[in-house]
């Protein structure tokens, strides 16, 4: 159900009893008499998602309750996680967002949450959608058929050599799957992955220029690589999330 659907909400000044549900559909209902429909959208669209991952952490989480801590881990560990689709334009997009809605917050009601964000928003606005392009970088270096999400659009010739791709598989190569850390990017594009659970294994890849302009040592990625028997190297095959080094604490 669309949270911006209920009746309008009672202005306690103080905040009490406001809980962030609340607050996001006034806000909505603000915007609605502010922007145009594609402003709206976008502006609707970033705080649908802040909500949702406000939802996950706590149903009834209260206004007055939100710490800078919420902005950290949203950011870096939620949004790379679960904001798949999610290109560095959109994210840009995303943290203005927020940062019009918690200074309407702020304005509204005798809470800080302008404060609370700026040391946030200062600190992630260029190295969030950088991460968040390695991961679009990857899906078009793998061969990803979804060119974009919306509109759908779909190559039908990385789609065919994609399918065809997944159905090569030598029964004797090496699988392994996990969170590693970029800990050296050498001139000829090879990069050194170390494993960060278990016994912190080393994999070298080999990637190309389009995707080393956006990696940076200590970058963590979510991968599953291949290594055929005999081989040195080793092939990504899938990049399922793409984290800043800040992230590690949210990393269970």
């Amino acid at each position: 159900m669309n949270i911006f659907t209920k009746e309008p909400v009672s202005k306690l000044k103080s905040g009490e009893d406001v809980c962030v549900s609340q607050l996001a559909q006034e806000y909505n209902e603000y915007m609605e008499r502010q922007y145009n429909q594609e402003e709206l959208r976008i502006n609707t669209a970033g705080i649908e998602l802040f909500y949702q991952y406000c939802n996950d952490i706590n149903p009834r989480m209260q206004i007055t309750e939100l710490e800078e801590e919420v902005f950290w881990q949203f950011f870096l560990y939620w949004l790379p996680k679960e904001g798949k689709r999610i290109s560095n334009q959109i994210t840009y997009e995303i943290m203005h967002v927020l940062h019009r809605f918690c200074k309407y917050a702020s304005n509204q009601y005798t809470i800080n949450w302008i404060e609370l964000y700026s040391p946030v928003y200062k600190d992630l606005m260029d190295e969030l959608p950088r991460i968040m392009e390695v991961k679009k970088a990857f899906s078009k270096y793998l061969g990803n058929p979804i060119v974009d999400w919306e509109p759908l659009i779909i190559d039908l010739e990385r789609y065919k050599k994609h399918k065809a791709k997944t159905l090569v598989k030598e029964s004797r190569d090496i699988f392994e799957q996990g969170l590693f850390e970029v800990i050296e990017i050498a001139p000829n594009n090879a990069v050194i992955l170390k494993k960060k659970q278990g016994y912190g294994l080393y994999a070298k890849v080999m990637l190309d220029d389009t995707l080393i302009q956006y990696l940076r040592n200590h970058d963590i990625l979510h991968v599953r690589m291949r290594r055929k028997l005999f081989f040195t190297c080793w092939d990504i095959e899938e990049v399922k999330s793409c984290y800043l080094p800040k992230a590690q604490k949210y990393m269970k």
